[in-house]
């Protein structure tokens, strides 16, 4: 279920009765198009602030604008702003009379937040484990599709990799490549590991290699360093995982849990990766896109019976404004399902992006409440005070007309909010 910020774009377009697509029927140059089907038009259809969009350059997927200067209606040509390459024979184009492309995209994005909560991104995640001292042990943030946040890579390609059947848990596993070397999360990574010195912990984690015998999980404190047994060519069962124990030492120079791999050739999958030791009251939650990093439900299950449905509800539980999810409550090692809402986006590869084939989540009929409140910024930005008097009432009433069609779209087309699960304090 999603929707492209093209055909968003071309939706509000067509609604604003701002919509002209073509193509070009001749080569022509980077400053003018020709296209036959513009001799139809009178000379005055090009305005003051006229934009062309290019939708292909000499066959290449591009999206370039240019300011319209001129049409000439006996031959069909536009004139305008240089591209950075000629127009030829079959180049896709649009034409933006009201707005350009560009202020259409900029509303639209905007839109995502305006509607909030009557469209909004539905959240539910089970990534996160109670009682785990890693951050991000499942492989969830990442700064591109080859770095994670909250780990080091030492010598390995990292690469981010969301296949069914490879990933266990969560959207995302990691994937290691290229070299013997390691990935790992320590001091630097992640302070609070510091709390470990002198306690008994345990790692553990799903690891399958392209070849038996490739990798394995290894704790150090500097001074003792603990491998588990190597890890094998398929994921452990469901319930089971490789794991090795330790103690930290009561004065460590480091406190590090690494995947370590030590075949060149081989590939390395991992995911789920936990530390479990003493009583750990906190998961960061900040990476889950909750509006105010608040869930509205939170239940939990153990590994064996997470198949079983329903899931226990957690009833004593908060947050706060840097994204830290409190549990004053809960059973240690057990796997959490948080639900809730977030704030709409346009989304490439599972970042936000204002790329045109980005994507939101929606899709018809819900796509008409984000295109009425476009529509409605839209005509807000032409009611400026230097506008004509004339002109701006013009505006002022297509904007009232518009918020009025928001109203009867939302109440025709919004968003049901889950409900929230009744909780209590101790």
């Amino acid at each position: 279920m999603s929707t492209t910020l093209t055909n968003s774009e071309i939706e509000l377009s067509k609604q604003m009765g701002d919509y002209w697509a073509s193509n070009a029927t001749a080569t022509a140059s980077n400053v003018t198009l020709v296209d036959t089907a513009l001799k139809a038009k009178l000379g005055d259809w090009i305005t003051d602030e006229t934009y062309l969009q290019m939708a292909t350059l000499n066959a290449a997927a591009n999206t370039e604008e240019s300011r319209i200067s001129a049409l000439n209606v006996t031959s069909g040509t536009l004139t305008f702003l240089a591209l950075t390459g000629n127009t030829v024979n079959a180049d896709g184009y649009r034409v933006h009379r009201l707005f350009s492309a560009s202020e259409k995209r900029r509303a639209l994005i905007n839109a995502c937040k305006m509607t909030f909560p009557y469209l909004h991104e539905v959240i539910r995640d089970e990534s996160k484990t109670a009682g785990d001292w890693l951050i991000d042990g499942g492989a969830e943030i990442w700064s591109s599709s080859s770095a994670l946040n909250y780990w080091t890579t030492n010598a390995v390609t990292l690469a981010q990799v969301s296949t069914n059947g490879i990933v266990t848990r969560g959207k995302y596993c990691a994937n290691m490549t290229t070299a013997i070397g390691d990935i790992y999360q320590g001091l630097t990574n992640n302070p609070d590991l510091q709390e470990l010195a002198g306690k008994h912990v345990t790692f553990k984690g799903k690891l399958k290699c392209s070849v038996a015998n490739c990798a394995f999980l290894q704790i150090t404190d500097g001074t003792t360093t603990t491998n588990s047994a190597y890890a094998a060519s398929a994921y452990p069962a469901d319930n089971d995982f490789i794991e090795i124990s330790a103690t930290i030492n009561s004065t460590p120079s480091e406190v590090t849990f690494k995947v370590v791999k030590t075949n060149a050739t081989a590939s390395l999958s991992w995911d789920d990766l936990r530390v479990i030791g003493p009583v750990r009251d906190k998961i960061y939650i900040g990476d889950l896109g909750l509006e105010q990093h608040t869930p509205m439900e939170i239940t939990y299950s153990s590994d064996s019976n997470i198949y079983r449905e329903p899931w226990l509800p957690l009833r004593n539980w908060d947050t706060d404004a840097q994204g830290w999810l409190f549990l004053k409550s809960f059973p240690s090692d057990y796997r959490l399902r948080i639900r809730g809402i977030g704030c709409l986006d346009f989304k490439a590869s599972g970042v936000v992006s204002n790329a045109w084939t980005a994507t939101v989540n929606i899709n018809e009929p819900q796509i008409q409440i984000l295109v009425a409140n476009a529509a409605t910024y839209l005509c807000g930005q032409m009611t400026m005070p230097t506008e004509t008097s004339g002109v701006s009432d013009k505006w002022k009433e297509s904007k009232k007309e518009w918020q009025e069609e928001l109203a009867s779209r939302i109440g025709k087309f919004g968003m049901k909010t889950p409900d929230a699960l009744t909780q209590w304090y101790d």
